[in-house]
């Protein structure tokens, strides 16, 4: 009758292999362990600091933004840049809104599972922009 093991006679190996083998494993695991840069970040890296996101219990982020230009009614040439934040979480989420690489920012705060129409700036017959939401911790 033939049994089988692990790491034994029947799979093709000696008795020297099986106590190498019970050894690397262990091994194996204390290097995965110091060198794992995910046990040390604790969910994000160092290099994601600034890009940390609020997220639901999906792991999807939390905020969902869109951005149009809408033009005035009074003067059609003129646009209104409306970045509009959508929280689907039940959290509080402060956000910092800027046009996109500039210090033109603005603190906005987002209720739990609301949703908030922010006005980022006007400009006349601009109506492409980018923007960068910050979330703050």
């Amino acid at each position: 009758m033939l049994t089988y093991r692990a790491f034994g006679y029947a799979c093709g190996k000696s008795p020297k292999d099986e106590q190498k083998m019970r050894w690397y494993g262990p091994a194996i695991a204390v290097v995965t362990v110091l060198c794992s840069r995910v046990v040390f970040a604790q969910g994000f890296s160092s290099s994601d600091v600034a890009d940390r996101k609020h997220l639901d219990l999906t792991g999807k982020p939390c905020i969902e933004t869109s951005g149009r230009a809408v033009p005035l009614a009074s003067n059609p040439k003129i646009q209104s840049h409306l970045v509009t934040l959508n929280n689907r979480c039940i959290d509080l989420i402060k956000l910092k809104l800027c046009y996109y690489k500039t210090d033109d920012c603005m603190d906005v705060e987002v209720p739990g599972r609301s949703r908030k129409e922010q006005t980022l700036g006007v400009f006349p017959q601009l109506q492409l922009f980018k923007y960068q939401v910050k979330e703050q911790f």
